[in-house]
């Protein structure tokens, strides 16, 4: 009786060790499960993403815990810090854990020659989650904009030092959800670029160098020749982006002209630029002539053979056919130059042209496209495009009703902005002979929220180095403008594109899985204590 209750006793014993590891191996698996799929995303020139179906086998993901809301601090890392790897297919499965951990966590998909995909999770409990696409990005057309074009030297008399330096910007921008970006990837968060610079003159001279540039970032490259000849020279930078998440490299070029006199060893260069006449054809003979230049101590521009002074924009009768209207800037170091040819083609002219006699008195159209570029927690950085009118002079700047520039240009950035506050930019136009467009056209954006352990200097987080020059050197710098070899690129050049926007999912629903599991581990727990009731009985 004594071994067959032990028989029975150890019976018992095995069936409840048996369903205590059921239930342990139930509650282990108490985590959240993921399937993420792989595909190709391109990026235009406007920024845009432009997402495929195509797929991207053998990408990586790394995870991180973040310890605050944007993810610029981590403290831990999921998976016990692996990589985890797709294999030869485009879907991986990922495991978060039951209880979340401090602010959810940061997710970094990533391969060799893609831009990386950011993904900001907090899923937590258990089940399965929604299915997700990672887009592994490279973008269609990478330029890399020369900001400003720097002209140092020393020396004495016919021989000179020159130094070379210029401003150039990376050619995307980093708009994902999360502002960390592990040392492990860092070098997927840049673009590689050439920088040449060349002298042409008395003495030809090339030298290039190879820059890194994180996204959203900038850097100051430099050229250092030695001992130059007295003469004119032609100076010209390149920019070139050579890296593999670029489909193609635009290359940018802006030029100036140096001249180094025997007895000088100070150069201030003049600039010239044609505002009107433009490139096109005109159905008017009587065309508005706008130059802007720089540095200068006399203007002139020469149609048909005549050097005709200019002091402001006037109004020019000219003659049908093909016309080539040259400008000239002076001072006494030197002389530029360049040109524009256009055509005039009044035998379909039906209209009066308001223009003539300069009785203009109709406003220009308005900027159109008026979008935010970037922003920060002190500046918001805004874009626009320009009327086409021959006589558009002015964007006339308004930043919460009040006026704060009048400007040319395409774009403005505000700064010193206080962070988590919005503002509205108002733009109207205005010509060349004072007509202003009252139409309003406004773009509302709010700055960033500081981070919560940012304590000093929190506003200028964002914010890029100021540009610096050798204080041992006089220096000069140069607003560049096009010649009429590259008419699409003016100076300063400034181009920022965001990169995509990252979707995240954070959708809660209701987990039956759970109910589920609950009313198995209860059943269990019943079913075991009827098995031993019974077992104890037949003892």
């Amino acid at each position: 009786m004594v071994e067959k209750a032990d028989y029975k006793m150890k019976k018992t014993n095995l069936i409840i060790g048996i369903f205590v590891l059921i239930f342990l191996a139930v509650l282990v698996s108490a985590d959240v499960n993921q399937l993420q799929r792989g595909f190709y995303s391109s990026i235009s020139d406007n920024g845009t993403a432009v997402r495929t179906t195509n797929p991207v086998n053998d990408f990586n993901v790394i995870g991180f815990v973040c310890a605050n809301e944007d993810c610029s601090i981590v403290n831990g890392t999921l998976w016990n810090g692996n990589v985890l790897n797709s294999g030869s297919n485009n879907e991986l499965t990922l495991t978060y854990p039951e209880v979340l951990l401090q602010k959810g966590y940061g997710l970094f998909f990533y391969k060799e020659g893609y831009i990386p995909y950011e993904y900001r999770a907090d899923w937590r409990g258990n089940g399965q989650a929604d299915n997700n696409n990672v887009f592994l990005s490279k973008k269609e057309n990478c330029q890399v904009p020369i900001n400003d074009l720097m002209i140092s030297h020393y020396g004495d008399k016919i021989l000179v030092n020159a130094t070379l330096s210029s401003d150039v910007s990376s050619a995307v921008s980093h708009a994902g959800p999360l502002n960390y970006v592990p040392d492990s990837i860092a070098h997927l968060y840049s673009i590689d670029a050439d920088v040449t610079f060349k002298l042409n003159g008395p003495e030809n001279a090339e030298m290039s160098d190879n820059v890194n540039l994180p996204f959203s970032e900038h850097k100051r490259v430099y050229a250092e020749f030695g001992i130059i000849k007295a003469g004119q020279y032609n100076i010209s930078v390149t920019s070139n982006a050579n890296d593999v998440k670029c489909v193609n490299s635009i290359p940018l070029t802006v030029y100036s002209n140096l001249l180094i006199e025997d007895n000088r060893t100070n150069v201030t260069l003049p600039t010239i630029s044609i505002l009107s006449p433009e490139a096109k054809t005109y159905n008017t003979r009587n065309i508005l002539v706008n130059l802007r230049s720089t540095n200068a101590t006399s203007v002139f521009y020469n149609w048909i053979g005549v050097n005709v002074s200019y002091t402001s924009p006037q109004y020019v009768t000219f003659n049908e056919g093909s016309n080539t209207l040259t400008a000239y800037a002076v001072n006494d170091v030197t002389t530029a130059h360049t040109s524009v040819t256009f055509n005039v083609d009044t035998s379909q002219n039906n209209q009066t042209n308001n223009q003539t006699n300069g009785s203009d008195t109709t406003p220009p159209a308005s900027v159109t496209n008026l979008h935010l570029i970037s922003r920060g927690t002190s500046y918001l950085n805004w874009g626009w495009t320009n009327p086409s009118d021959s006589d558009f002079s002015q964007a006339i700047i308004y930043i919460n009703g009040i006026n704060v520039l009048n400007t040319s240009n395409n774009y403005y950035n505000a700064i010193n902005l206080q962070p988590n506050s919005t503002y509205t930019i108002t733009i109207r136009t205005k010509d060349l002979t004072g007509n202003v467009n009252t139409t309003l056209v406004s773009n509302t954006a709010t700055t960033l929220s500081l981070p919560s352990n940012c304590t000093t200097n929190c506003n200028n987080v964002t914010e890029p180095d100021e540009k610096k020059s050798d204080g041992d050197k006089k220096s000069k710098r140069l607003v560049l403008e096009p010649y009429e070899e590259n008419e699409s690129i003016a100076g300063p050049i400034f181009l920022e594109e965001n990169v995509i926007s990252l979707e995240k999912s954070k959708q809660k629903v209701f987990d039956w899985s759970l109910v589920i599991l609950i009313l198995f581990v209860l059943g269990s727990i019943l079913l075991l204590i009827l098995i031993i009731i019974l077992l104890m009985g037949r003892r």
